[in-house]
């Protein structure tokens, strides 16, 4: 808590960037924590990450900087092995729901009102962007990016971030959003067979079309019953591949 100490004491900003390591694997926990968890050790853990929020939160509290310092708790990607995605499909390492969809929270009273839940589609590359607004710090200008600022959309004066959302694995777009429908390119589906390594094969699936209003496991093609939100994700989807091919790193 070195940081937040400091920077209580000289009255100047501060910056902390607390990546944890859990919960992935391999998983390991204080003895102390041992079976506090119904999840058993993947629960234990996460409990004692829960912890360690609360120890910072206690710290800004006790330097009274905690109503003016905005703290965001979120995750990189789903759950792996263990952990719960819902009904939403698909793990760490798919571009399905179950991949991306994370929690997001905010806390900064003296700039947010809170209590409110924002039903809107996000991605973790637009906090960069919303930050900065926020700060009053001019975005560099010698680069696209990724992200979208949140100002807007946490204020109430936007309905979204972004107008469309793009799902990647590696340098790859595999699908695209625009918030509430979901285009997935024809891609290959890789079948396992539990146990059977030597069972894998792999097809060609797609492309695909899911309501996430209707259908957020996205288990349901509609690309037929809505041809036009098919056509128009498809070209911006070639549309912003063919920009990653001709400019990847995105300068300008």
């Amino acid at each position: 808590m070195k940081v937040i100490d400091k920077g209580a004491a000289d009255d100047a900003p501060f910056f902390l960037y607390l990546a944890h390591h859990y919960p992935h694997e391999p998983l390991t926990t204080s003895e102390d924590n041992l079976g506090r968890s119904d999840a058993g050790l993947y629960g234990d853990v996460v409990e004692g990450l829960d912890d360690g929020i609360g120890r910072l939160v206690e710290t800004l509290q006790e330097t009274g900087e905690l109503d003016n310092t905005l703290l965001i708790v979120t995750s990189d990607n789903g759950p792996w092995y263990q952990g719960s995605a819902g009904d939403h499909r698909g793990r760490k390492g798919s571009v399905y729901e179950g991949g991306f969809l994370v929690p997001f929270l905010a806390h900064w009273p003296a700039g947010l009102d809170g209590g409110r839940t924002i039903d809107a589609m996000t991605m973790g590359t637009d906090v960069f962007p919303t930050v900065l607004e926020w700060l009053g710090i001019a975005a560099p200008t010698d680069r696209k990016l990724d992200g979208s600022s949140m100002a807007g959309l946490i204020d109430g004066t936007s309905d979204a971030a972004s107008e469309f959302y793009y799902f990647y694995s590696g340098l790859d777009l595999l699908a695209v959003s625009d918030g509430r429908f979901k285009y997935h390119a024809v891609t290959d589906y890789v079948d396992a067979p539990s146990g059977n390594a030597d069972g894998l094969s792999v097809t060609a699936q797609g492309p695909w079309l899911f309501d996430l209003d209707a259908d957020p496991g996205e288990n349901y093609d509609v690309s037929a019953r809505y041809p036009d939100v098919a056509a128009a994700l498809k070209a911006e989807f070639e549309r912003r591949t063919a920009e990653m091919d001709v400019n990847p790193r995105g300068w300008n």
